[in-house]
C-alpha cells in the first residue's frame, strides 16, 4: 500500500510540474514517419488492421487477411517506450510470459503457448534463422537490433509449415527498418541505477542518382549492466543452501535453521561432499555483482535489388544465474557465459511480371568466449570452463506466383550445412580455440583421464521444401502449407498447416487453424556431458580426498534423440467496429509428445572405463526421449487494443487476459502432473498510455499472474504435495515511462522498471535438478535518457 501511494503520489506531481514551464508551447509529439503507416493512419487507429506481416506466410498481407493469429509491435511503439530488449518488447504481448533475468546460457527468456520461447519458438531476423545449431536456444539480451526495428511480428501457433523444424510454439520476426531517402541520425542515450548505461544508434542515407543509387544503413548499441539487483529481502530464502536439503526447516527462522545445521553431522558431511568450494554461510551465500555486457553493430547496404549486410552480436550473462548456490556460487563476478554471434547475408529480389523470386544466402558463426566459466562449487577446483562453436551455410529460393486477384502461391527450397562443436563438459582451462576446425570431425589430444569426453565436434546437413497456397474473397481468406525436411541427423519429416477464415461481415471474422510441427533434437543436449574427478571420503583425514583416474559421471552424451512433436488447434473471433478499436479471442489446445526429458541410465563400463569403481554407483543422468512423456495445455485469449479512448488526452489501452490449464505425463514412471509447468492459469497485461499534454507522453504496463508450478519437480512427491512445497506465487509489477519532447529533434524520458519493487520468480534456467525453485528477477530499477534524432 505504501509503494502505491508513493507512486500516485509520484504521478500526480510529475503531471503538475510538467504543466508549468510548458502550458504555454503549442508543438505536438514529433512522430516519426513509417514507411508503410502514415502519422494520421496511426493516430485514428488504422494501424491494427492495415499493418503488414510477411514472416506469416512469407509474403506481405495485412493483418485482416491473415487466418492465424499474429500480434505485431510497430517502431512507434518500441520507441517511445524505450525498449532495448527482445524481452521488453514480449512482454505486453498476449499471453507472452518473459524472464528479464533467465540463464547464463539463454540470457532473458520468454514462455510462449507453453514452451520456453527461446528454444521453441523460431526467432528470426529479416526472415532469416538466427539461432545457432550448437546450441539449443537463442540467448537473449540488449545484442539484438530493437531499436533499429521496423516491427516485430509475433506468430502463434506452429509454423514448421514455413520455416521446418523449432517453430513448435511459433515465430517472432524482427524486421529491422529500411534505409531512408534522405540521410538521417538516430541516437538514445540511457543511464539508470545500479550501473546501468546503455546507447544505441542508427544513420543512414544514400549516394548516386537515378538508378545508380546505393542506399546504406548503420546501427548498432552497447550495454552494460554493473548489478543486477536480484537479491535481498525476500529473495534471500531462495537463494538459501539449506532449503534445498529438507522441505522441513523450510519455514524455520535463520536462526533455527543454523541450529539444525550445527545438530545434523549428515547434512554437515552431505553439505562438504556436494559443495568443497562453496562460499558464505549454511543459509547465505556471498555474492559479487552480477554484471551484463552486451553490444551490437550492423552495416546493410542496398543497390537496386541486392542488399548485402554484416551483423555482430555480443552478450554475457553470469553463468550462475538461476542455479542452486550449493552447487554454483555467485561470488566470481568473473564467471560468466560470452556468447558472440555473427550473420552476414546476401538477398535479392526480382519481379518479373506476376512472379517475385526471393534468393537468400546466409553465414551465421557463433562463439563463446574461451574464457567463460561456471563457478562449479562441486569441484574442488572452484572453476570450471566451458565452450561453444558453430558455423552455418544456409541457402533459399522462394518464389511467389500471384495467379489472380483471388489465388496466390508460393513455395521453395532450402540447404543448410552446419558444423558445430556443442557446449563442452566442464574443463579445468580455458578451451584452445585452434582445437575447433569448421566443418571438421578433427578432435583435441585426448585428457589423461576423461580421454575426449564431452568434445563432440558434429557435421550436418539439412535439405527442405515447402509448397504454400493461399485464396482470397470478400468472405473467405484460406491458407494452406506443406514442409518436407530431409535432414542428415534425423529421419525425415513432413508437416502441414491448415487455417480458415469467414468474414461473417466488415466487422466481424471467425476462423480456424492447425497444424504440425517439430523441434529438432538439440545437440546441446544430445552431446551434454558432465564429469568430475572422482572423491572418496578418508576416515583418517575426515576430509573428502580425489580418487586417482576415476571419473564420476554426471550427464552422458545420447546422440540418438529423436524430435519432439506438437499438434496444435484453435478457433478464433476477430472484430473491428471501427478503425480505432480491435478484438481479437481464440482458444487452442496444444499437444505436445516424444518430449526429452532427463533420466537414468546404467552406465556403460566399456565406454566409460574410468567410471567410479564403487559398485553401488551403476547409474548416470541422461536425456533422453520418453514414449509415455507428453503434455497437453488448453487456452482461452482475449486481447483488446484501443486507440484515442479519449481523443483529448490520446489515450490507448492494450488488455489482454489469458487463461490457460493442462496437464503433462513426465514420463519415466513418473506419472501425471494436474498442471502445467511453469504456466499461470490466470494472466493479465494491461497497457495505458496518453498524452496529457502536447508534450508529455506517458505509458503504464500492468502484468498479473497467477502462481504456477516450476519446471522441476521432485519425482518422490504427490502433487499435491508439490503444491505445498514448490508452487510459485503470482505476482504484479507495473512499468511506467514519462518522455517529455524538448524539441522536434530532442526528447527526454525517465522509466521506472517494476516502480513496487516486487520479489517475484521468473522461468527456471535449466529444468534440472540443480535449479533454484524459482529465478528472481530484477528490483526496481529507475533510468533516464535521451533522444536525438536528425
Amino acid at each position: 500500500m505504501k509503494s502505491a501511494l508513493l507512486f500516485y503520489s509520484f504521478f500526480a506531481c510529475l503531471l503538475f510540474l510538467a504543466q508549468l514551464p510548458l502550458s504555454a508551447q503549442t508543438d505536438t509529439i514529433r512522430i516519426t514517419k513509417m514507411d508503410k503507416l502514415g502519422v494520421a493512419e496511426i493516430i485514428e487507429g488504422k494501424a491494427f488492421i492495415e499493418e503488414k506481416v510477411v514472416g506469416a506466410s512469407r509474403s506481405e498481407k495485412k493483418l485482416q487477411d491473415l487466418p492465424i493469429t499474429v500480434y505485431v509491435i510497430t517502431q512507434e511503439e518500441i520507441h517511445k517506450n524505450g525498449y532495448t530488449t527482445l524481452v521488453d518488447v514480449l512482454k505486453m504481448v498476449p499471453g507472452v510470459r518473459v524472464g528479464k533475468v533467465g540463464s547464463g546460457l539463454t540470457g532473458e527468456m520468454f514462455m510462449m503457448r507453453g514452451l520456453e520461447g527461446n528454444v521453441y519458438t523460431k526467432i528470426l531476423l529479416n526472415s532469416l534463422p538466427i539461432q545457432p545449431s550448437a546450441s539449443s536456444s537463442l540467448g537473449i539480451g540488449e545484442q539484438l537490433p530493437i531499436a533499429q526495428v521496423d516491427r516485430i511480428e509475433v506468430i502463434y501457433g506452429t509454423a514448421s509449415a514455413v520455416y521446418g523444424a523449432d517453430a513448435m510454439a511459433g515465430a517472432v520476426n524482427i524486421i529491422t527498418k529500411n534505409t531512408q531517402n534522405s540521410t538521417f541520425t538516430n541516437i538514445n542515450v540511457i543511464t539508470g541505477e545500479y550501473g546501468y548505461q546503455h546507447i544505441n544508434f542508427m544513420a543512414g542515407g544514400k549516394l548516386g542518382r537515378n538508378k545508380d543509387v546505393i542506399q546504406y544503413t548503420f546501427y548498432g548499441s552497447r550495454g552494460v549492466r554493473g548489478n543486477m539487483n536480484v537479491t535481498g529481502g525476500d529473495y534471500n530464502r531462495i537463494y538459501n543452501p539449506l532449503l534445498y536439503t529438507s522441505d522441513d526447516i523450510a519455514n524455520y527462522s535463520e536462526e533455527q535453521q543454523l541450529e539444525y545445521f550445527r545438530n545434523s553431522p549428515s547434512t554437515q558431511a552431505r553439505f562438504a561432499q556436494i559443495a568443497p568450494s562453496y562460499k558464505g554461510t549454511p543459509t547465505r551465500p556471498i555474492f559479487s555483482n552480477l554484471e551484463q555486457e552486451s553490444y551490437l553493430f550492423s552495416t546493410n547496404i542496398k543497390y537496386r535489388n541486392f542488399q548485402l549486410s554484416f551483423t555482430e552480436m555480443y552478450r554475457s550473462d553470469p553463468s550462475s544465474l538461476g542455479r542452486r548456490p550449493q552447487l554454483f556460487g555467485y561470488h566470481n563476478s568473473e564467471s560468466k557465459i560470452g556468447e558472440k554471434t555473427q550473420v552476414t547475408a546476401l538477398n535479392h529480389t526480382k519481379n518479373i511480371g506476376k512472379f517475385t523470386f526471393t534468393s537468400n544466402l546466409m553465414y551465421l558463426r557463433n562463439r563463446f568466449d574461451n574464457q567463460s566459466s561456471y563457478t562449479a562449487n562441486y569441484t574442488e577446483i572452484g572453476k570450471q570452463y566451458i565452450y561453444q562453436a558453430s558455423d552455418d551455410i544456409f541457402g533459399e529460393e522462394i518464389v511467389n506466383y500471384q495467379a489472380s486477384k483471388k489465388w496466390e502461391l508460393t513455395g521453395g527450397v532450402s540447404y543448410r550445412i552446419s558444423s558445430s562443436l556443442p557446449i563442452t563438459r566442464d574443463l579445468e582451462k580455458p578451451f584452445d580455440t585452434e582445437d575447433y576446425t569448421p566443418f571438421s570431425d578433427r578432435r583435441p589430444k585426448p585428457d589423461p583421464l576423461f580421454g575426449n569426453f564431452g568434445i563432440n565436434p558434429v557435421s550436418s546437413n539439412n535439405f527442405g521444401a515447402f509448397a504454400q497456397a493461399y485464396y482470397s474473397s470478400k468472405k473467405w481468406n484460406i491458407l494452406l502449407g506443406f514442409r518436407y525436411d530431409n535432414p542428415s541427423s534425423y529421419e525425415s519429416r513432413f508437416y502441414q498447416r491448415l487455417a480458415i477464415m469467414y468474414k461473417v461481415s466488415q466487422k466481424v471474422s471467425v476462423r480456424i487453424s492447425g497444424g504440425y510441427a517439430f523441434k529438432a533434437p538439440p545437440l546441446s543436449l544430445a552431446y551434454f556431458s558432465v564429469g568430475v574427478q572422482a572423491v572418496a571420503f578418508n576416515p583418517n583425514t575426515l576430509k573428502f580426498e580425489k580418487v586417482k583416474d576415476s571419473v564420476a559421471y554426471q550427464v552422458v552424451p545420447n546422440p540418438n534423440l529423436k524430435p519432439e512433436e506438437a499438434v496444435y488447434t484453435e478457433l478464433g473471433l476477430r472484430y473491428t467496429p471501427n478503425s480505432n478499436i480491435y478484438l481479437d479471442a481464440y482458444v487452442f489446445i496444444n499437444n505436445v509428445r516424444n518430449i526429452i526429458v532427463g533420466g537414468s541410465v546404467k552406465i556403460d563400463r566399456n565406454l566409460y572405463p574410468n567410471a567410479e569403481a564403487n559398485s553401488t554407483i551403476n547409474f548416470v543422468r541422461v536425456y533422453q526421449n520418453s514414449d509415455e512423456g507428453n503434455g497437453t495445455l488448453a487456452g482461452l485469449q482475449v486481447a483488446l487494443r484501443v486507440k484515442n479512448l479519449i481523443p483529448t488526452i490520446k489515450l490507448n489501452t492494450n488488455f489482454a487476459y489469458s487463461m490457460q490449464v493442462g496437464d503433462e505425463n513426465l514420463g519415466d514412471g513418473r506419472g501425471l502432473v494436474e498442471a502445467y509447468r511453469q504456466v499461470p492459469v490466470h494472466s493479465l497485461q494491461w497497457g495505458i498510455s496518453l498524452n496529457p499534454i502536447k508534450k508529455l507522453y506517458l505509458n503504464f504496463d500492468n502484468v498479473v499472474m497467477s502462481g504456477w508450478l516450476p519446471r522441476y519437480l521432485d519425482p518422490n512427491r504427490t502433487f499435491a504435495e508439490l503444491k505445498k512445497t514448490h508452487w510459485v506465487k503470482g505476482y504484479y509489477t507495473l512499468d511506467m515511462i514519462a518522455r517529455y519532447e524538448l524539441s522536434k529533434n530532442l526528447t527526454s524520458f525517465i522509466k521506472i522498471l517494476n516502480v513496487f519493487d516486487t520479489k517475484y520468480g521468473g522461468i527456471n534456467a535449466t529444468g534440472l535438478d540443480v535449479d533454484l525453485r524459482y529465478t528472481p528477477q530484477m528490483g526496481r530499477n529507475i533510468q533516464a535518457g535521451v533522444a536525438f534524432k536528425l
